[in-house]
């Protein structure tokens, strides 16, 4: 039951840093939620190992406490968000200009007018999200890819290695494919930083490319049960999933109105939860069936491409929608 609140409550608090984020940094949000990114993926790869010292020197209720000692943290990441509720200012004018990038509010007058732009009527629940996913064709590209970058990062992550130790790898070197792709990773996310400093290639290098190399890289280890080269395919695989996964969210503020924000987040955070939760469940059943890996990953490689064609027309959009 513990892990069950755990999860709601990490889940929610990750949305609403986001609002936050966006809140406090308005059209540097790509660069600040790739900062977040980042800096979540050193936690993720740090905290294991650092408990798991804890919990063998001093016991699992200390490991557990020393977890929440550390969660609570997070209330001073609360605590300096900026409010939306402060950032209106005294006249008119300066409340229109401060809020402008503030989320869906009716008191807003900017944001309504905006809203309107994309034809959603605010107040009206159901034409929120009719008008979110009807209007926004690249929005629906955005989701379509983030989907498929979710099923392929826990498919990936869990089949990496009894896939490499299938090729005849030792359960030694197999584990090097899993921290190759955790360092490519990392690069992957401090990439994307850089990348937003030029708007006009973010989806063709951070979104169209990754998702190529992708395919090229699954569809190698199809061919190749060579060290040196299902080193290198985990290395690209870590490198794209994480440089797509940044790009995704951080570029959301760029393809929907102000006033679809919050809504174009939760979607986004909803479909990677269910496609993290039941995205190795096809992987495992066909390799099940099978009996190897091999058809898996042909899949993977398949809705590699599948992601990059659908990526082509998000970049199409964005270009017409410039016109």
């Amino acid at each position: 039951m513990s892990m069950i609140i755990s999860g709601f409550g990490f889940g929610l608090v990750n949305f609403v840093t986001v609002l936050g984020m966006m809140d406090s940094f308005k059209e540097e949000f790509p660069s600040a939620y790739t900062s977040s990114s980042f800096s979540s993926f050193i936690g993720v790869a740090a905290l294991p190992p650092i408990l798991g010292y804890i919990v063998i020197a001093h016991g699992e209720r200390v490991g557990l406490l020393s977890l929440g000692i550390l969660s609570s943290s997070l209330l001073l990441s609360g605590f300096f968000t900026s409010s939306r509720a402060q950032t209106l200012g005294t006249t008119e004018e300066e409340r229109l200009a401060k809020t402008r990038y503030s989320g869906m509010t009716d008191e807003t007058g900017c944001l309504i007018e905006e809203s309107m732009d994309c034809g959603y009527i605010p107040g009206d629940s159901l034409n929120y999200w009719v008008t979110l996913f009807s209007n926004h064709r690249a929005h629906m590209c955005m989701v379509l890819i983030a989907f498929i970058s979710a099923f392929l990062y826990i498919s990936w992550s869990i089949f990496l290695v009894p896939y490499g130790e299938s090729l005849g790898l030792n359960s030694t070197d197999a584990v090097y494919l899993s921290t190759s792709g955790g360092v490519a990773g990392i690069i992957g996310k401090a990439s994307s930083l850089v990348l937003f400093r030029w708007e006009s290639s973010v989806i063709p290098a951070g979104v169209i490319m990754p998702t190529v190399l992708l395919g090229v890289a699954y569809g190698i280890s199809l061919f190749s049960a060579n060290f040196t080269v299902l080193i290198l395919v985990a290395f690209l695989s870590g490198f794209s999933l994480s440089l797509v996964s940044c790009v995704c969210f951080a570029w959301i503020p760029r393809i929907v109105c102000p006033g679809h924000f919050q809504g174009a987040i939760s979607v986004g955070y909803l479909i990677t939860g269910v496609a993290t939760v039941l995205g190795g469940l096809p992987i495992g059943i066909m390799v099940d069936v099978t009996g190897h890996y091999r058809q898996a990953f042909a899949l993977m490689a398949l809705s590699s491409f599948v992601a990059s064609m659908i990526a082509v027309f998000w970049y199409l959009f964005i270009e017409e929608s410039k016109t």
